[in-house]
């Protein structure tokens, strides 16, 4: 008797101390449903930041266009990221395809524009392609800005155009906002440079109008060279922005 009772008593502890780990065990979740749980909160977290940046793009658009300047793009199909059109083999039992004519030339521009010439420094072409070391100082930012300012002035929209749209238009449409409009591109200067008074501009708002361009146009990309640029002409203490008639 007393050796029966001893085993009912070893029974009980070994269920009671089996007992708590057993339930720790089938509270865990299983690898599988672990993996997928955390799956699916990332897969939420990418939608919900995916969903800001598509609303920050909306604010900028609408933030630049309501200023009147856009950016775009001479030629698509010249970007260096575009893949290369197709070829077709040709039999060589089949005659050569004729001859493709030429395209006719473009008719001519209904609106006013103003042509700087630029060398595409993104193309593997070095600052020397300009026409002069001081080029942008001297040449483009000045005849920009005064292209724009006298448009804009009159309640016209100014679009900004270079071959690929992602460096020298987004360079000049900075300037511009840097130039023309009140702080934070609230709306134009009034009275508007060259009239009014001027003042050197921060790199903090250089940057700012930068992020706002690269908000509206996702392409955007500025590169150091022209970033320094507008630093000299914007920034610098003797800048051309303060000496521009």
């Amino acid at each position: 008797g007393e050796r029966e009772a001893r085993r009912g008593s070893e029974a009980s502890s070994v269920a009671a101390a089996t007992a708590p780990s057993s339930r720790a065990a089938s509270a865990e979740p299983a690898p599988a449903a672990l993996h997928a749980g955390r799956r699916r909160s990332a897969e939420a977290e990418d939608a919900g930041d995916a969903g800001y940046t598509r609303r920050m793009e909306r604010q900028a658009q609408q933030t630049l266009a309501a200023l009147g300047i856009g950016i775009g793009c001479l030629a698509p199909s010249s970007s260096p990221h575009s893949p290369p059109p197709p070829t077709i083999p040709q039999s060589p039992l089949s005659p050569p395809p004729p001859p493709v004519p030429p395209p006719p030339p473009p008719p001519p521009p209904s609106l006013p524009y103003l042509h700087v010439p630029v060398a595409d420094e993104g193309a593997g072409k070095s600052k020397r392609a300009q026409p002069s070391k001081d080029w942008w100082q001297r040449e483009v930012l000045p005849r920009s800005l005064q292209y724009v300012h006298s448009h804009l002035t009159q309640g016209r929209r100014v679009l900004i155009c270079c071959e690929r749209g992602d460096d020298r238009s987004v360079a000049v449409a900075a300037a511009a906002l840097l130039a023309l409009f009140e702080p934070g591109c609230a709306r134009l200067r009034r009275p508007a440079p060259p009239m009014g008074g001027r003042r050197c501009a921060s790199k903090e708002e250089v940057r700012a109008v930068v992020a706002l361009l690269q908000g509206t146009h996702p392409a955007a990309h500025l590169p150091r060279s022209l970033l320094k640029e507008l630093h000299n002409f914007f920034v610098a203490p003797g800048g051309g922005w303060l000496s521009l008639r």
